[in-house]
């Protein structure tokens, strides 16, 4: 449970007796602790359906001289993607209990807004409202719609990847870790194994930043096998750096996920297919990479999950090539401003200036390209061949000149 979900369980708590008597507020919060005890990150927003407006309330006030916090810290952000000015649900009156802070869109500007805050990573849980089937007069709202970055076809950022990463200890020094990638646009998927070892102790850290910078995910769901806590995990993984979701698993509800046989079984529903046995993963196989088959098939649970759908016709996973690549770790990256870890800084460094793509694939070759220079000879030749080749060809300079 992380200091966030406290925070807000605690005001809760102090809060309950009042709002339990005006039956928006009570059944608001409540619903708003049960789904983010679901979801775990801080980045989402929580909308109620009111009629015909979709509406949010928070509160920070002192009741018996403790401070309440609940659901205000992104409010002001909130409000600033969907260009609405927060206000009080009775703007004579001021904020209190019955009073909270409130701002919301109408039913008919929905999917507008929805776009707006999938755009910035955010989550979106929306509380729809139904009449009872006694009495029409009488509302219920227990409909609950999440709507998730990455897995938003409408999403309109530069990529949509989901990104899974179990993480495991061995020796009490040495992490292991396998890494899956999704992404629900391209139907594309990815996997990846390391292992720290005593000559480099530091390599799961460097290949999860570089996967990180080449694939760009929206969203991390990180299983953490280690018995280390979260905020150790984070410093020494350095996983601060990147600005997006993160989600925690410490335990996983369904263990058949860690068996064998399960996964067989699990993979052969998707695909129709032992790719356990019977894959082209480029001369890889599963069975052999036990990290990577953990990760990839918690991937698919999680995408499960949110929508069964999102599974069908899914492609088959392919190995992330980085072992035939020079080995950059993130800090050179960084002191040669090939990439910046400030965000800030983003647009200054050497891939941003060298950017001229003008699709999400041709940035992500690019990335990958600069970020894990190649060393194989064979393949730098056929990369040299195909340039030489497409520079006889004008009419592929007319077209990319167009």
């Amino acid at each position: 449970m992380n200091s966030y979900f406290k925070e807000i369980t605690k005001s809760y708590e102090i809060l309950k007796p009042e709002i339990k008597k005006n039956g928006i507020y009570g059944h608001f919060c409540k619903t708003l602790i049960e789904q983010y005890k679901n979801i775990k990150i801080n980045n989402f927003a929580f909308f109620m359906q009111v009629g015909s407006f979709y509406e949010s309330y928070a509160w920070k006030l002192k009741i018996n001289d403790i401070d309440i916090d609940f659901n205000y810290k992104l409010f002001d952000r909130l409000s600033s993607i969907l260009h609405m000015v927060k206000s009080r649900k009775n703007s004579s009156n001021p904020h209190s209990i019955n009073n909270p802070y409130m701002f919301g869109f109408p039913d008919k500007s929905k999917d507008r807004h929805i776009d707006r805050l999938l755009n910035e990573n955010i989550i979106i849980v929306l509380v729809h409202q139904r009449d009872s089937d006694d009495d029409p007069k009488i509302k219920i709202r227990d409909t609950i719609e999440i709507f998730n970055p990455c897995t938003n076809i409408n999403n309109t950022s530069n990529d949509n990847f989901t990104m899974s990463i179990a993480l495991n200890l061995y020796k009490n020094d040495y992490y292991s870790c396998g890494i899956s990638l999704f992404n629900l646009n391209s139907n594309e998927n990815y996997v990846y194994e390391c292992i720290d070892s005593k000559n480099y102790k530091n390599n799961v850290k460097n290949k999860i930043y570089k996967i990180n910078i080449t694939y760009n995910p929206t969203e991390i769901i990180f299983y953490n096998f280690t018995k280390i806590d979260n905020h150790i995990i984070i410093k020494k993984l350095d996983l601060e750096l990147f600005d997006k979701n993160i989600i925690f698993f410490d335990d996983i509800i369904n263990k058949d996920l860690l068996k064998l046989e399960y996964q067989r079984e699990y993979f052969k529903e998707i695909y129709d297919d032992d790719i356990l046995l019977n894959n082209n993963l480029k001369h890889y196989n599963l069975n052999f990479y036990e990290e990577a088959r953990l990760s990839f098939i918690l991937l698919l649970d999680y995408i499960g999950k949110i929508n069964k759908l999102f599974l069908n016709n899914i492609s088959k996973p392919k190995f992330i090539e980085i072992d035939d690549s020079l080995n950059i770790d993130y800090n050179t990256l960084d002191q040669l401003n090939i990439v910046s870890a400030e965000k800030k800084y983003e647009k200054f460094c050497l891939i941003e200036i060298l950017d001229y793509t003008s699709t999400v694939m041709g940035k992500r070759f690019l990335t990958r390209r600069i970020t894990n220079p190649l060393t194989n000879i064979e393949e730098l030749n056929l990369n040299y061949d195909i340039s030489a080749e497409m520079n006889n060809y004008v009419e592929f300079e007319k077209i990319l000149n167009n």
